[in-house]
């Protein structure tokens, strides 16, 4: 097993974070990233669902979409209903 998997695995690697660092996170990943996306997008011509979408997850996890959407079409994988659920 991969040296990197098996230290992500163990608890006490979380144990530093304090809870103010964890609410840190949170509201940088929730609220100021999509809110600066949103700003990013003002003049931008379109719905507003579309353009929180791409503001709250960027650039890279539209991608994640679009690899996903074309990997599952390329070839047959087991267990895709998982990966691709509406």
């Amino acid at each position: 097993m991969d040296v990197t998997l098996v230290a992500a695995i163990r608890v006490d690697v979380l144990d530093p974070l304090t809870r103010k660092a964890v609410l840190a996170a949170m509201l940088i990943v929730f609220v100021v990233r999509p809110l600066a996306g949103l700003i990013g997008f003002a003049g931008f011509e379109r719905d507003f669902a579309e353009r929180a979408t791409i503001s709250f997850y960027g650039v890279r996890g539209i991608g994640s979409f679009y690899y996903l959407a074309y990997g599952l079409n390329a070839a047959a994988f087991p267990g895709t209903d998982l990966l691709w659920r509406p």
